[in-house]
């Protein structure tokens, strides 16, 4: 079952469209995140979902109901915006309890879902202490729990973890995450973070100049990104795009010309299509410099930057051409500026792009 569907969604703002047909099937119970750099509309998107934004075309259903003119507080559901928006005067109890209180819950019921909230969000010890006695994670988890006590239909969260720190981003990204397993709720998340991303969807929807590039498992798109754009936005440290001056396809395999090495391939079924190929796709933890099993020879690159991180290695280097390649290694590997590397890659693991961006599969 669908919780929230969008049948070719529009948003205009006078002539200036800003949403361009957008289908989407949120599923019952999924954490659904939608990710792209600044400006693609995913903020946009999900006030529209809310009903904090008009839609200039097409259908929200909700349950399977048109909601494009139900007013937002009857949507069932709660939002949680990247500004807490907590009542300063308040306590935390009350903050969690106003929204109750504002549509006619009863006192015991409403003290009811207020203490289950702050149960599961750990907020008990600070029921009665306001805004300005608590940290940043502290006031988010208040606001997720004023959410918690409607009961909703869904969750929408805009860039709720934005203004916290590195250390408490991480800390609240396990606890939304751990909150989305213990309620079984529908969840939209939206973040330019693609490491939140990665780490907390069921599904991900990534958007790029109000368009769905691609949606589906996290790992999915990792694995099998649908073009350029998907598969230099997700992963981290970013894919390497390697301009290709020749690919030739022999009963054999390949030989790929770039940065002025040519490079054999052992691939007897490869596709007729990777002859239209102009670039390659190789992620820095799928490029080694040591023969693996299924990994064959690269590029020789030309080290000019070690960054040690303990458990693992960065190494920017570039081939012919001054073209940049980055290598992720593990361990504390020291190899010295300078240094020419062999570099070995997993052949199943790299991808092609046409002159028009798109994978070839």
């Amino acid at each position: 079952m669908n919780a929230i569907e969008l049948k070719q969604v529009r948003k205009s703002f006078g002539a200036a469209e800003v949403i361009h047909g957008i289908d989407l099937e949120v599923e019952e119970g999924k954490f659904y995140v939608f990710v792209g750099p600044s400006g693609c509309g995913k903020s946009t998107l999900l006030r529209m979902i809310a009903g904090l934004e008009d839609i200039s075309e097409g259908e929200l259903l909700i349950d399977g109901k048109r909601c494009n003119d139900v007013e937002p507080a009857r949507r069932g559901l709660s939002m949680v915006f990247q500004t807490y928006a907590l009542y300063p005067h308040m306590t935390v109890e009350q903050n969690m309890s106003f929204g109750l209180r504002m549509t006619g819950t009863g006192k015991a019921e409403a003290a009811e879902r207020v203490a289950e909230a702050a149960r599961v969000l750990q907020l008990e010890p600070l029921i009665r202490r306001k805004p300005a006695q608590l940290s940043g994670g502290q006031r988010q988890r208040v606001a997720i729990g004023r959410a918690i006590v409607r009961h909703p239909r869904a969750f929408l969260f805009d860039e709720p973890l934005s203004n916290l720190d590195a250390e408490l981003r991480v800390q609240m990204r396990v606890e939304i995450a751990q909150l989305h397993q213990r309620l079984g709720s529908t969840m939209i998340y939206v973040t330019h973070d693609q490491v939140e991303a990665m780490t907390m969807a069921d599904k991900i929807v990534v958007l790029r100049d109000g368009r769905v590039e691609q949606h589906g498992a996290p790992l999915d798109l990792y694995n099998s990104p649908a073009n350029r754009f998907v598969a230099g936005f997700i992963g981290s440290p970013k894919m390497n795009f390697l301009p290709l001056d020749a690919v030739v396809l022999r009963e054999s395999g390949l030989e790929l010309s770039l940065g002025g090495q040519t490079i054999e391939w052992a691939a007897p079924n490869a596709p007729s299509d990777l002859a239209d190929a102009v670039e390659l796709g190789v992620r820095p933890e799928h490029l080694s410099a040591e023969q693996r099993p299924d990994y064959a020879p690269f590029v020789k690159m030309h080290v000019n930057l070690v960054e040690n991180l303990g458990g693992q290695t960065l190494i920017y280097a570039s081939i012919g051409g001054g073209q940049p390649i980055t290598m992720l290694m593990e361990g504390q590997a020291r190899p010295q500026r300078g240094e020419v590397i062999q570099t070995y890659v997993g052949r199943n693991l790299c991808h092609f792009f046409n002159a028009d961006q798109k994978a070839i599969r």
